[in-house]
C-alpha cells in the first residue's frame, strides 16, 4: 500500500511539458473495476497507460483489456520491469499498441506527441510498436545524469494521496479511528522517495539490476543518484505538502555507497531543516544497503539526523549461496556492520531468502541459526521461503528449464486468455524442498490463525519472519533435524516482545 512513484515520476514530467496526465491506482479503491470504468467513460483519453508487474500481470492485463472495451479510440501503452522484460507476452496476451522499454518520461512524452500529430511511433527510442508484421524494436537511451537530476525533481509529492494510503493501512491493520498509537504512527505515516535510478550490483535473483541495460542494449548503464541538496529538497517538499508524515523511507536498494560524499551534508541539512522548522522535529528516516557499502564510521550520524531503521540485504549466512547469489563479497562485512548499526542505535532490518536453487538443509539451518540469533538481539526480519523467479534476473534465467523453477496457468480476470508463468524457484536438493514446501504451507496455516485473533488483514513483515522462524523450528523438531533453538524459544521470545 505506496503510491506508484515512477508513475507519478512520469506524470509529473508529462505535465511540466504541457501534458494532461492523471494516475490511477487500482489498490485504492475497493472497486477498481467499476472506479476505472467510470473514469475512462468520462473522460476521453488520446493516450492511457499501464504499468506491468510479474506478481500482478494477470491483473494488469484484464486492465488493459478493460480500458479497451470503455475507451476503444485510446493509445494503449504499457511500460515498467516486467513490459521491459516481457513485451512478447504483453503483446500477444492484450491490445496494448505500444510498449516502452526501461525509463519511461522522454518515450512517452515523444508517444504522447506523435499521438496528438496523428503520426506513426515506430522509430521513437525505447518503444516496441505493434505492426502487421510483429513488434518492431527501437531501443532506448537511458537518461544522462542532468536528465535524471530534472527528471526526478519533477515528481508531484503534492499531488500524491499519501493520507489516502495511511486510511487503507489503518483499516487493513484494524486500527480504529482515533485509536492509533506512537508506533503505528511512525510505521504508517510514511512517505517514499527514490532517489537512485538503478542498482549495479548484479545480484542474481534481481532483474531489477539489468533494467536499464537491456533497454538500451548496452552494458554497464551508469547509475546515477541524486545530490544531497535535492534529495533534502524532495524531503522539505514531501513535509510540507503531508505535515502528518512521520517517516521517510528511500527506496533505493543502495542508499549509501562506500566512499560516501553525499551522507555527511544529507545528515547535516536535515538536521538544519529540523532546527528552523522546514521538516518536523519527530521525523525520521528508513534506507536500504548492501552491508558491505554503508560507511559504518557514520551510524551514529545517521541515528542523530533520525535514521531510525536500515534495510540489509543479506539473503543468506551461508557462504556457498551467497556465491550462487553472486553476493559472497558481503559475507565478512554481514556480522560487524549488523552488530555496528545496533550499538549506533539504529534498527537493522535483514532481507532474507531461505534458500536457492542449489540449497541444502544444511545451508537453511545455517541461515535460520543466524537469523533468530540476530531477531533476539533486536533485528527485524523478512524471510521469503525460495527465491521468487523475476523476469530478466539471472537465476530466472537459469532455472527455466530445470527442476527447481515451479510454473502455474495463469487466467486473466474477465478474458479467456490465460498464460504461463513461473511462480517460485524451489532447491533440487530433496530435503530442502520438501522443507521449503511444508515451511510455505504451514506459514500461511499460521500467519492466518494469528491475523483472525487480532482481526486484521495484514501483517507486517517483521512478525510474518518471527513465525515462519517458529514454523520452521517446529517443522525440524518434527523431522529430528538439529538445529540451536527450538520452536518453544522463539514463542517464548514472541510473547516477550508482544508484551513489551
Amino acid at each position: 500500500m505506496a503510491p506508484p512513484l515512477g508513475i507519478w515520476r512520469i506524470c509529473g514530467f508529462l505535465r511540466s511539458n504541457g501534458i494532461e496526465c492523471q494516475v490511477f491506482d487500482p489498490n485504492l479503491y475497493d472497486f477498481p473495476n467499476e472506479q476505472l470504468a467510470r473514469i475512462l467513460l468520462t473522460l476521453d483519453y488520446q493516450v492511457v497507460g499501464f504499468s506491468m508487474n510479474g506478481l500482478t500481470l494477470h491483473h494488469d492485463l484484464a486492465l488493459v483489456h478493460m480500458a479497451k472495451s470503455f475507451s476503444p479510440s485510446s493509445l494503449l501503452v504499457a511500460g515498467g520491469v516486467e513490459a521491459t522484460f516481457n513485451h512478447e507476452l504483453i503483446m500477444s496476451a492484450s491490445p496494448v499498441d505500444v510498449i516502452i522499454l526501461g525509463e519511461g518520461e522522454f518515450p512517452l512524452f515523444d508517444i504522447c506527441n506523435a499521438a496528438q500529430k496523428g503520426s506513426g511511433f515506430e522509430g521513437i527510442k525505447g518503444a516496441v510498436v505493434r505492426t502487421l508484421n510483429g513488434p518492431k524494436v527501437t531501443l532506448n537511451r537511458p537518461m544522462c545524469y542532468e536528465e535524471y537530476c530534472h527528471v526526478s525533481s519533477m515528481i508531484p509529492l503534492e499531488d500524491i494521496p499519501f493520507e489516502a494510503y495511511w486510511e487503507k493501512l489503518k483499516k487493513l491493520r484494524g486500527i480504529e479511528p482515533g485509536d492509533i498509537d506512537e508506533q503505528d504512527l511512525r510505521e504508517i505515516h510514511s512517505i517514499r522517495l527514490m532517489t537512485l535510478n538503478y542498482c549495479p550490483l548484479k545480484c542474481s535473483f534481481c532483474s531489477y539490476t539489468n533494467f536499464l541495460n537491456v533497454a538500451s542494449g548496452k552494458k554497464g548503464v551508469k547509475a546515477w543518484r541524486l545530490p544531497a541538496e535535492t534529495v533534502l529538497r524532495l524531503v522539505k517538499k514531501a513535509y510540507a505538502a503531508h505535515p502528518e508524515v512521520r517517516t521517510i523511507i528511500f527506496q533505493d536498494d543502495l542508499f549509501t555507497f562506500k566512499d560516501d560524499k553525499r551522507l555527511k551534508p544529507l545528515c547535516e541539512g536535515i538536521l538544519l531543516a529540523k532546527k528552523n522548522g522546514e521538516l518536523g522535529a519527530k521525523i525520521e528516516f528508513i534506507c536500504s544497503n548492501r552491508v558491505d557499502t554503508i560507511p559504518t564510521g557514520d551510524l551514529a550520524m545517521m541515528r542523530n539526523a533520525g535514521f531510525r531503521l536500515i534495510g540489509y540485504g543479506i539473503e543468506s549466512f551461508s557462504l556457498r549461496v551467497l556465491k550462487e547469489f553472486n553476493k559472497s563479497i558481503i559475507y565478512n562485512a554481514i556480522e560487524p556492520v549488523i552488530n555496528n548499526t545496533i550499538k549506533a542505535g539504529i534498527t537493522p532490518f535483514l532481507n532474507i531468502i531461505l534458500s536457492s536453487p542449489e540449497s541444502t538443509m544444511d545451508d537453511i539451518v545455517v541461515t535460520l541459526q543466524k537469523v533468530f540469533e540476530y531477531q533476539r538481539k533486536g533485528c527485524e526480519t523478512s524471510i521469503y521461503p525460495y527465491v521468487i523467479p523475476f523476469t530478466g534476473a539471472e537465476l530466472s534465467g537459469k532455472a527455466a528449464h530445470d527442476s527447481s523453477m515451479v510454473k502455474e496457468v495463469a487466467h486473466i480476470p474477465g478474458e479467456e486468455g490465460s498464460f504461463t508463468r513461473p511462480t517460485k524457484i524451489l532447491p533440487k536438493d530433496d530435503l530442502a524442498r520438501d522443507f521449503i514446501e511444508e515451511l510455505e504451507t504451514m506459514v500461511k496455516r499460521e500467519a492466518k490463525m494469528v491475523m483472525d485473533e487480532l482481526e486484521v488483514t495484514h501483517m507486517p513483515s517483521r512478525m510474518k519472519g518471527l513465525i515462519t522462524t517458529y514454523t520452521a523450528a517446529k517443522i525440524m523438531e518434527k523431522r529430528k533435524i538439529r538445529i540451536s533453538f527450538k520452536p518453544e524459544d522463539v514463542m517464548s521470545f514472541i510473547l516477550e516482545r508482544r508484551r513489551n
